[in-house]
């Protein structure tokens, strides 16, 4: 039998350790670099996804955006482009080169509305929204400016643009409320329907006609024919090509 030198034995040891402690560094280290790879990955993944910009036309003349808390672009002929903050956005633009802007689709679809019936609110309806949103009224915007249809149609009655008061509060003419301007308005008629009436009878004006339009004979009705413009702008949406505004609501119902 062959006499192994401990001190030979000591060496091959320590040279074993010194291999597979080689082997250990290169493995944590490689393992390390995969890590690093996978982090950086996906912090560009992330990057990118923040900074891509939804297309949704490639032509167009005019457009609006509404955002709470959102940025504000200005986009020139130039090509320049202004930023600012506000809580509700107005943007408008027109080219004939894409600029793409995600917008809300209650905003595209009640202006819309007001350009076809020739209002003078065409240009307000981010105001409509915003408030909706900002005081929880029912998500498809529609009964203030429904409203506002059936008492001035629009604010094209007698002095109601001049007055800035399209929903006929105060009474007949001369004893109308008169604004400061249409956003103080549609903010009062907002607020007013939402924490005086309820959601509820905003989307069943027939349950507040008595109270709302009053007791006389010219209010007969007029929760019916406030039900029917209602049901005619979440029709005149679906034409659009957008889906039906009462889409927004949840659970979702027609009128």
């Amino acid at each position: 039998m062959e006499l192994m030198n401990i001190g030979d034995k000591k060496t091959r040891q320590n040279n074993i350790a010194f291999v597979y402690g080689k082997r250990a560094i290169k493995s944590v280290c490689s393992n390390k670099n995969v890590f690093l790879s996978q982090i950086i990955s996906s912090f560009a993944i992330l990057l990118l996804a923040f900074f891509t910009i939804k297309v949704t036309k490639e032509e167009f003349d005019q457009f609006y955006v509404n955002a709470e808390n959102s940025l504000q672009l200005e986009l020139t002929e130039a090509n320049d482009v202004i930023i600012s903050r506000d809580e509700s956005v107005k943007l408008e633009y027109s080219s004939s080169k894409s600029k793409l802007i995600e917008e809300d689709v209650r905003v595209y679809v009640l202006n819309e509305y007001f350009k076809s019936r020739n209002s003078p609110l065409v240009g307000e309806a981010h105001h409509f929204v915003y408030y909706c949103d900002y005081y929880g009224a029912p998500k498809d915007c529609i009964s203030v400016a429904a409203i506002a249809r059936h008492e001035t149609d629009l604010c094209k009655y007698h002095t109601s643009y001049d007055e800035k008061n399209c929903w006929g509060w105060g009474g007949p003419p001369g004893y109308r409320y008169k604004f400061d301007s249409i956003e103080q308005g549609i903010e009062t008629a907002t607020r007013v329907l939402v924490q005086q009436y309820g959601n509820y009878y905003m989307i069943n004006p027939a349950e507040m006609e008595d109270v709302f339009c009053g007791p006389g004979p010219e209010c007969i009705g007029w929760g019916f024919r406030v039900s029917q413009i209602m049901r005619e702008m979440d029709d005149f949406s679906y034409a659009l090509g957008v889906g039906r505004l009462t889409d927004f609501n949840q659970p979702v119902f027609r009128y």
